[in-house]
């Protein structure tokens, strides 16, 4: 409860050892929200975050959805940020792993075809145009910069 408290005011290191304290009992929300912390512009440290997230999907509960759909696409953006080891996964699988627990993010079919855009143009129009749908199944106007992202890559194919 402090940690969480911390973090929504933006006292990131306090709600770092908040948050530290609770790490590997088993609940993956902490270690997401100790994550996030890690990847503020103040306490930025994608390394340690990484590690914490990679750490968590080994002992999550696998029923949890919505937390591993969130871990995974930080996960795919935290990867997308660092320099690329040779035996990492590529942060596209992340991205892939993320929509797995949940169809209908959005956000991460975004930053999936963000990341597919220069390699794989019609996979990434694909996903832009699922999240647009699902942008208006939901009732929200899809942001200009989505359309405009559409709109150029059905003149580039």
């Amino acid at each position: 409860m402090l940690g969480q408290t911390n973090h929504i005011r933006g006292n990131y290191p306090e709600a770092i050892k908040s948050y530290s304290l609770a790490v590997g009992k088993g609940l993956i929300h902490n270690d997401l929200y100790l994550a996030y912390c890690y990847t503020n512009p103040i306490t930025q440290n994608y390394t340690e975050a990484i590690k914490l997230l990679e750490d968590c999907h080994r002992t999550a509960n696998k029923h949890d959805a919505r937390a591993l759909n969130d871990s995974y696409r930080l996960l795919g953006y935290l990867k997308s940020k660092v320099p690329r080891v040779k035996e990492d996964r590529a942060p596209e699988e992340y991205y892939s792993e993320a929509l797995k627990f949940n169809r209908l993010d959005f956000e991460s079919k975004i930053e999936y075809a963000n990341l597919l855009v220069e390699n794989n143009k019609l996979k990434a129009l694909r996903l832009l145009e699922e999240a647009e749908k699902i942008q208006m199944t939901l009732g929200n106007e899809p942001r200009p910069e989505l359309l405009n992202n559409i709109s150029v890559l059905h003149l580039e194919n």
